[in-house]
């Protein structure tokens, strides 16, 4: 019964997708908050970007990709030498 279903919602959703666009694309907000172990190094909640893009070929109602993301949870600074041997460069 599932793979019925799924053919005809392959069959009914086909012609939408042939309407759009071969290029699809998106950005998403991350938010997200340390758990377990890692939340006992890191108090701060997470913030960041998700990037997202898709190729259509020819006919066929599937999209090649990819995605990357990154989120930060915090920021340290601190001033390091360089190099023992050249302490003045930071």
């Amino acid at each position: 019964m599932r793979r019925f279903a799924g053919l005809i919602l392959w069959l009914v959703l086909t012609p939408v997708v042939r309407a759009q666009t071969a290029f699809q694309g998106s950005v998403y907000f991350l938010a997200g908050i340390p758990q377990g172990e890692f939340r006992t190094n890191v108090d701060n909640a997470g913030f960041g970007l998700d990037f997202d893009f898709g190729w259509r070929f020819l006919e066929v109602p599937l999209f090649l990709g990819a995605e990357a993301g990154f989120m930060i949870y915090g920021v340290e600074h601190r001033r390091e030498p360089f190099s023992l041997t050249i302490p003045d460069v930071t």
